[in-house]
């Protein structure tokens, strides 16, 4: 058995509120709908799409958070440990580690919902829970599912998006 009481009594636990530190500004929304090739958002408040130059895409408050100068690149720790899946484990989202012998991590899943455009001077603010953690036994052996869900918020906490990933851990 992996999911013992103290790992199910993390269900609910959420994590520190975590702030992008930059805005949302015309230069870096001009970058992202470039690269995303957006021309107009379709906004979930209206029935007329807003125009590009007004408000971030309905994903763009998960890519708010970014890396300042002179901060260390989390992919450094790639070079010191090989094996590294490239998640990272939970430290993005501020929650603590599951302490489990499974170590492969698989992606299950991801669902996300939209409340609100991102506009421009918004500070994205962002807070992960665990929202379920069980244990299943697959044709492969044991594996945990561990379900995290972030909510995303404006300085003024206007609701933006929740997204909830699910991680298999075997």
């Amino acid at each position: 058995m992996y999911v013992t009481p103290e790992i199910r009594e993390l269900i609910g636990h959420k994590g520190p509120v975590r702030s992008s530190v930059l805005p949302l500004d015309s230069e870096r929304l001009r970058r992202f709908n470039q690269a995303a090739m957006e021309p107009t958002i379709p906004s979930p408040e209206a029935a007329a799409p807003v125009p590009a130059e007004q408000a971030a895409p309905p994903l763009w408050p998960l890519h708010a958070f970014v890396r300042l100068p002179g901060e260390p690149d989390s992919f450094d720790a790639l070079r010191d440990d090989p094996d590294l899946d490239g998640t990272l484990g939970a430290g993005e989202t501020g929650l603590p580690a599951l302490d489990l012998p499974l170590v492969r991590i698989l992606n299950g899943g991801v669902s996300a919902e939209f409340f609100a455009l991102a506009e421009l001077g918004d500070v994205v603010e962002a807070q992960s829970e665990y929202v379920d953690i069980t244990e299943r036994e697959g044709r492969s052996g044991p594996m945990v599912i561990t379900s995290i869900r972030t909510t995303y918020t404006s300085q003024q906490g206007k609701l933006l998006c929740r997204v909830t990933n699910a991680f298999i851990r075997r």
